[in-house]
């Protein structure tokens, strides 16, 4: 009986990882509609956050789907990517090193 449930476990948190991948992909264009205002006014590089999401999710589906060495890297490199991407656009200037004199 524990091996069912075990089993059951697995299944539902299977699903839970592709109903996660598809939210990584489905909202970030509908977030790029609701932020056009902020993309124009203050930062056009919130963009390129959104459309690095939707290629966390590509990439987290794809490892999830094939649980290959290759999608493990694609996944943990996308999530690098925008983590670099978000702050690089929202670190503050003035912690920034004094060899970058203050600019990106």
């Amino acid at each position: 009986m524990a091996f069912l449930d075990i089993l059951n476990l697995y299944r539902f948190l299977l699903f839970l990882l592709k109903v996660s991948n598809f939210l990584f992909i489905l909202m970030p264009p509908m977030l790029m509609y609701l932020f056009r205002q902020y993309s124009r006014q203050v930062n056009g590089g919130v963009n390129i956050v959104w459309l690095l999401l939707v290629v966390v999710g590509v990439c987290s589906a794809y490892f999830h789907a094939t649980l290959s060495l290759v999608g493990q890297l694609l996944d943990e490199l996308a999530i690098i990517w925008v983590i670099m991407m978000a702050l690089s656009l929202w670190f503050p200037r003035r912690f920034y090193p004094a060899s970058l004199n203050g600019d990106r």
